[in-house]
């Protein structure tokens, strides 16, 4: 082996230097980190965008929604208008139970205490493992935000998202996805504060002048005649503006209060988080069946698990197209490495009369074609990685005018490196064995000549 080795470094040095290589398989290498870093560069934006992607849809979406039934609008209601077909057709897959008569509940559309009991209960008994259950306080509120310079000069359109864990000890949905900061996580199950958006944050901040301090800095919301002093507990950063900018996360008793006397404390619904997100329908079919008598309905939001298979699959067809730039770098290494050939053709013809065999000499070109696919996948890589560090805030100016999605941070990934270096590989020792066996089919006689 030491021997292959040995002359695979002298094929493939540089007659001027032991730490280059010549220029056949400096060319080779060359193609290949080309090929690699506009590879590596792609699929690393768009899996940046992809988990940003996946973060927003599951901290704001449970993967499953539980409701109370709603009675679906019917052919010969009286009011036909948008609302009420969207009704019916949207909600029809998803009712377990559709009463004759609208009960209390339905009337506020939210939960009664004994059907998240019963969810409760059923949890208890039949979830899977790893299941994690949440109501939900999801309602908008007109608040007003002060702090010792920042105001917001009357009343302002909030989102209110309140949690309460029921089962298990993962929020649903996944809020903490978005959290700035570990500590934000504990201050927040521990009650004692709520988290604004990062653009509230920078509000606050720039009118204050003075950064605002999870854990530490206060401001004064609530309903124009009963504003509080609450602590920010942290920021949450959801990665979509028009979403978040107005968006406070609470503990359940606490967005509860935000909503003023008058508003009621039964959940909007209650929020499941599983273990395996495409485990949701099964599970769903499972409630319709043994929670049918409570009216309640289950919605599985499988259509965001299709929604990241397509994205995948769109992903399979970047790497594909992508990847026939390293295809046609393997007609280049062919090239190259018949010139190199040609080049040693007397070093190779003198190896074969001193009894070196075919065998050993195809394994040369084999160790010459990991060489060159080692170094170009590695040094490839890491240049498209680079190169997306160095681009990333230019790459999410340009993209913020066509979708609404802030800060997605580019995603390398070990196993697009491990898939490059092997598919690099075979490809590129396959061709130097091409023009190996090429080689063979000269007469000794001929490669001493130079042939």
């Amino acid at each position: 082996m030491s021997v292959v080795v040995e002359l695979a470094l002298l094929f493939s040095r540089s007659a001027r230097s032991w730490l280059l290589p010549n220029k056949s398989i400096g060319l080779n290498i060359l193609a290949i980190i080309s090929g690699v870093a506009f590879l590596a560069f792609a699929l690393a934006i768009y899996d940046g965008y992809h988990h940003k992607v996946e973060r927003i849809i599951f901290s704001l979406t449970p993967h499953v929604m539980l409701r109370p039934g709603l009675k679906l609008a019917t052919e010969d209601d009286e009011g036909r208008d948008e609302k009420s077909m969207c009704l019916k057709v949207c909600r029809f897959p998803f009712s377990v139970h559709t009463p004759q008569e609208k009960t209390a509940s339905q009337t506020t559309g939210r939960f009664e205490a004994r059907k998240v009991q019963a969810i409760t209960d059923w949890l208890a008994k039949k979830a899977p493992a790893g299941t994690s259950a949440s109501r939900v306080l999801f309602e908008e509120a007109k608040l007003e935000v002060r702090s010792a310079g920042f105001s917001t000069e009357g009343l302002r359109s909030m989102r209110l998202l309140g949690l309460e864990s029921l089962h298990g000890s993962t929020p649903a949905p996944r809020v903490d996805l978005t959290f700035s900061d570990a500590g934000a996580g504990e201050r927040f199950r521990n009650g004692s504060g709520i988290l604004i958006s990062d653009a509230l944050a920078n509000e606050i901040a720039r009118a204050d002048g003075t950064p605002v301090v999870p854990g530490r800095t206060k401001i004064r919301i609530g309903p124009a005649d009963g504003l509080r002093s609450i602590e920010i507990a942290g920021i949450h950063r959801l990665g979509i503006h028009s979403i978040s900018r107005n968006l406070i996360i609470a503990p359940y008793a606490l967005a509860a209060d935000l909503m003023g006397p008058s508003s009621t404390t039964e959940p909007s619904y209650v929020g499941l988080t599983l273990a395996d997100p495409g485990a949701a329908r099964e599970l769903v079919d499972r409630l319709r069946t043994e929670l049918r008598s409570e009216e309640i309905a289950a919605v599985a939001w499988q259509s965001v698990t299709d929604l990241f298979n397509q994205l995948e699959l769109y992903r399979w067809f970047i790497f594909v197209t992508l990847s026939l730039s390293i295809v046609v770098t393997a007609i280049n290494t062919f090239v190259n490495i018949s010139i190199l050939i040609m080049e040693r053709a007397q070093h190779i013809g003198i190896m074969r009369a001193m009894g070196l065999s075919p065998a050993r000499l195809l394994a040369v070109f084999m160790a010459m074609g990991l060489f060159q696919s080692v170094v170009g996948t590695t040094f490839g890589y890491g240049v498209g990685i680079l190169v997306g560090y160095l681009l990333d805030d230019y790459i999410n100016s340009l993209v913020r005018d066509f979708i609404p999605i802030t800060d997605a941070k580019i995603a390398p990934d070990p196993l697009v490196f491990a898939s490059l270096l092997a598919f690099v590989a075979v490809v590129s020792v396959a061709t130097c064995l091409i023009a190996g066996l090429r080689a063979l089919k000269n007469d000794i006689s001929d490669n001493l000549r130079g042939a």
